[in-house]
């Protein structure tokens, strides 16, 4: 299950040019088990991925999770602190659900200052 933001549910982009439905495509060409859900919302923050984390795992009931979530905070400029506690929160519950989690990192943009 992907679990992010515009960033992953490909906001903007033609039908099928996002990084995951590539993902989805890259996994079916290597004939793959794997299953791509993408649980992706465009202008989701760190605090709304927390708030909805448990129902999207009761829900898809993933074996792995990619989270990508924390770029609407830093544009929005919300405290690196809030950000990191939420998405430790959310590792916290995803693994409480026996799931393989990959967290993926992004900067801000110099002009947000010093993190």
């Amino acid at each position: 299950m992907v679990y992010g933001d515009s960033l992953s549910a490909g906001y903007g982009l033609p039908q099928k040019t996002g990084w995951v439905s590539m993902l989805e495509m890259q996994l079916k060409t290597q004939q793959s088990v794997y299953q791509i859900i993408n649980a992706s919302i465009s202008g989701e923050t760190t605090l709304g991925g927390l708030n909805r984390i448990e129902q999207a795992l009761k829900r898809h009931r993933p074996n792995i999770i990619i989270v990508e979530l924390g770029a609407n905070d830093g544009l929005r400029g919300l405290p690196i602190k809030s950000i990191h506690d939420n998405l430790e929160a959310i590792v916290k519950v995803c693994k409480q659900n026996k799931a393989s989690i990959l967290l993926i990192g992004m900067r801000l943009p110099p002009n947000y200052g010093a993190t």
